[in-house]
């Protein structure tokens, strides 16, 4: 086999098994499917060839996988499946919503130690990020 055809072939069949699970996988999840459908992803001694899917991930900020989003949850990273642009934008707000809960950023302020300006942002801030977190809510039912 050709060297990048198993790259291919993985990640022509990410969105495919992706779809399958509206909830998402995690990597070791979506390798053990991946490697079910794929026997190249083992090489000849037996070992798991986890390094293919591993570069994928690592490069999708520069090589999108179709229909991919990565989701950040409290019990790890997930890869979900898309459909179009709108979906990506409610799975970035989503993930965005879930960092800033999961930093504390904005329990962790005290308003009154900001200056006016900052207060007034500040405001604006947590005001926008609420009805963020509404809008989502209304979507994800």
């Amino acid at each position: 086999m050709k060297k990048g055809e198993v790259t291919k072939k993985v990640r022509d069949l990410i969105p495919t098994i992706l779809k399958e699970e509206r909830k998402g996988l995690k990597f070791d999840q979506l390798f053990s499917r991946l490697k079910a459908m794929i026997p190249e992803l083992v090489n000849e001694h037996g070992e798991d060839r986890v390094g293919v899917l591993r570069g994928i991930i690592n490069k999708l900020p520069h090589y999108p996988v179709p229909h991919l989003s990565v989701e950040k949850r409290e019990d790890g990273v997930y890869y979900v499946y898309v459909e179009g642009e709108y979906q990506k934008l409610i799975a970035a707000v989503k993930n965005f919503i879930r960092n800033l809960d999961e930093e504390r950023l904005i329990k962790n302020i005290d308003p009154l130690s900001l200056n006016k300006n900052e207060r007034t942002n500040y405001h604006a801030l947590v005001e926008c990020i609420a009805e963020l977190k509404e809008i989502i809510e209304e979507e994800t039912k």
